[in-house]
């Protein structure tokens, strides 16, 4: 690592607010546990999981599970994205879907879902479905299913035409493709569209009812600089009262600078952010890291 990539990390680690000893996870040391003379830096420690809420829990392979009801969730594959590069002349290897199944494999293996939740934009090509896009769609669908787990898509601003793929074989039939998408408290949708958009078929008397909001769609990261120049982006969750933004599971998403950047997403660009106390938790090479709340964070001078 250089002493630049060296500066942000030691910046990184200072940033961060959450003490190990107060979060409740996995972290990389847990046989040593019982050693009183540890060192509980952040550095020499990785957090690998966090719970947010009650039952919750946010993992640095940027997923999130549901213990109650062993529910897996993470958002914007973003599948052919390399063949939708391709037709604007950039050239890349095709190897995202194959580090999308290894990664979900191992968290399939570790966790055991009953259920397994793509908060949106499974695809990438918004005009169409390109020849990518159907064979690794396919692909992915056929991988999910044969690991016996229930699989529910929540459509995203990219998946317009997904329905066309999902309905392609019988197969596919208990593919469940939806809107919206709540289990117990916890509401999933992608998040491109208004809240009166999603909630406009509301009764009454479910209108004040309360729920947390799990959406994807900004592809949330936090852009680190030092006083030399140096910059760093970090896939981040952003974690509040009552919504939780997910990072791009998408290994080729570079993320949208939340601590730079206005908001895409029209149900973020409502929130109060001081009142909702929004925080930052990236997922990094030393695990998560709590960088305190978005607020603090964009009254930062860079």
């Amino acid at each position: 690592m250089t002493s630049k990539g060296t500066n942000i990390t030691n910046r990184a680690s200072k940033i961060a607010s959450e003490k190990v000893e107060d979060v409740k996870g996995d972290n990389d040391n847990e046989n040593k546990s019982k050693n009183p003379n540890k060192n509980t830096d952040v550095c020499k420690r990785k957090i690998l999981s966090m719970e947010i809420k009650p039952g919750c829990v946010i993992y640095n392979n940027r997923t999130i599970f549901f213990k109650d009801t062993r529910t897996l969730a993470l958002a914007d594959l973003h599948l052919g994205y390399e063949g939708a590069m391709e037709k604007d002349g950039v050239l890349f290897p095709k190897c995202q879907l194959n580090i999308i199944k290894k990664e979900l494999s191992k968290i399939i293996k570790k966790h055991h879902p009953r259920e397994i939740v793509i908060v949106g934009d499974v695809k990438h090509e918004l005009s169409g479905n390109i020849p990518q896009e159907w064979k690794e769609v396919m692909d992915f669908l056929d991988f999910i299913l044969n690991s016996k787990c229930k699989l529910v898509i929540v459509k995203g601003n990219h998946d317009h035409f997904l329905e066309s793929m999902i309905n392609k074989s019988k197969l596919y039939k208990d593919v469940n493709l939806v809107e919206s998408y709540q289990v117990g408290n916890f509401l999933f949708l992608h998040g491109h569209k208004s809240e009166k958009e999603y909630f406009k078929e509301d009764k009454e008397d479910n209108k004040d009812r309360k729920r947390i909001v799990v959406m994807g769609h900004e592809h949330p990261s936090i852009l680190l600089r030092d006083e030399v120049g140096a910059r760093l982006k970090l896939h981040c969750f952003l974690v509040g009262k009552n919504v939780i933004v997910l990072p791009a599971f998408s290994p080729l998403a570079s993320g949208v600078d939340v601590n730079c950047s206005e908001f895409m997403s029209p149900i973020l660009r409502n929130i109060d952010l001081e009142r909702e106390g929004i925080k930052v938790i990236a997922t990094t090479w030393l695990g998560l890291l709590d960088f305190t709340t978005l607020h603090k964070l964009r009254m930062i001078k860079y």
